[in-house]
Order: C-alpha cells, then sequence, then structure tokens
C-alpha cells in the first residue's frame, strides 16, 4: 500500500529503501550520477549495494543468473568499482525512475519479503529494463542471521516454509513464473534439503 500511496504524488524517482539500512556519505552521489541515472532514462534502475557495519563484507545487492539446470539459481555480485548489470535485486536500496516503475508494473503483489525484492527485478528484466549495481557498498546492513535446524522433520520443515523463506504458496507461484518448466523441480528443493537435515539455501543469499 505504502508504494502505490508514495505513487499518487507521482515524483521522478522513488527510492526503495530498508529500515535497517545507515546510509554512507557517498549514496546520494553513487545512486544519482549524472549520466547513469535520469527521469527520462525508464529503462533503468539503480541497486545500492550494501556492507556489513562489522566486517565490511558485502550483504545485500544484486545478483546474476547462474547457467546450469537450476533456472532459479543466482549469485550475489560483489562491488568492482563499476556500474555492473544485474539480472535482479534486494530491495535495501534501489532507486526507480518513476516512469521504469510504470514499465514494471509496479510492485509485485503476490509475494512479501525477499520473494518480492526478486520478482521485482526479475519482472523488471523480462520488460527490458537495465538493473545496475553501485560501484560500491552505499549502505551498512547486517545479513539477517539464519534460523537455527529444529530437531524433527516437521519443524525442519515448517520452518523452511516460513514466509521469510520459501512459503510455499508464493515460493511456488514465483518458481514456475520465473522458472518456466524447469522451475517446477525448484519448488520442492528447499523442503527436501530441510528434511533431510541440510539448511536451505537463503533467498537473499548467494544462491536459490
Amino acid at each position: 500500500a505504502s508504494w502505490e500511496n508514495a505513487k499518487e504524488d507521482q515524483f521522478d524517482y522513488y527510492m526503495w529503501l530498508n529500515n535497517d539500512v545507515v546510509l554512507l556519505p557517498h549514496w546520494y552521489s553513487d545512486l544519482f550520477k549524472d549520466g547513469v541515472l535520469n527521469p527520462q532514462r525508464e529503462g533503468c534502475v539503480i541497486v545500492g549495494a550494501c556492507a556489513d557495519p562489522a566486517t565490511s563484507a558485502h550483504t545485500y545487492g544484486g545478483f546474476r543468473l547462474m547457467p546450469g539446470p537450476n533456472p532459479l539459481k543466482f549469485k550475489v555480485i560483489e562491488t568492482d568499482g563499476t556500474y555492473q548489470s544485474c539480472d535482479t535485486l534486494n530491495g535495501n536500496i534501489v532507486v526507480i525512475p518513476s516512469q521504469t516503475d510504470t514499465r514494471i508494473g509496479g510492485f509485485p503483489r503476490h509475494y512479501k519479503h525477499n520473494l518480492a525484492d526478486l520478482a521485482y527485478g526479475l519482472t523488471a528484466k523480462s520488460r527490458g529494463v537495465s538493473m545496475l549495481l553501485t560501484p560500491r557498498p552505499v549502505g551498512l546492513c547486517p545479513r539477517n542471521a539464519p534460523q537455527p535446524l529444529a530437531p524433527g522433520i516437521v519443524e525442519r520443515v515448517r520452518t523452511a516454509s516460513h514466509v521469510k523463506n520459501y512459503p510455499l504458496r508464493q515460493w511456488a507461484r514465483f518458481c514456475l513464473t520465473y522458472g518456466g518448466a524447469r522451475g517446477v523441480l525448484s519448488i520442492i528443493r528447499p523442503y527436501i534439503r530441510a528434511s533431510i537435515g541440510n539448511r536451505p539455501a537463503a533467498i537473499s543469499g548467494n544462491r536459490i
């Protein structure tokens, strides 16, 4: 609802910012760099990289799709001093021109938490919108600690199905929408891993 409320004011840009992010002094110059982003360039989104405040390790930002049989396997993109192209994103720090958001179709209504982030980025890519990761971290944000594995199979599968992990209905929709025919197998992967005692790969981590 907040997304739609913000759009009523018809700004040139919208900034997607998590409440646990501390912006660094250079955030504005990197996110709104001349020649990279402007309100008339409707096919571009700027993704702000985040770093851990204690270790400076990369935590959130953009993802690159990995080749292979799993259509939903992504790798976190490390910053390298240049604007790098992303296949999808985390929604911790994102700047979106209004025209670009209209082209994407607005915030994905069928998903919550990390799945919504990924769905927004994948929809953007499918509609010809480029996503560029900032050359360096522009915010500090620690990675969410993984939930401990429960001792029983039922409890582990329930944890894997949590809304911040792989909620079944949302996850199935996501896999079928963005993974195509091969995405069918991706639906059961996190629950199988949980049932045999392995931690499902974090949606917002290195891979899915």
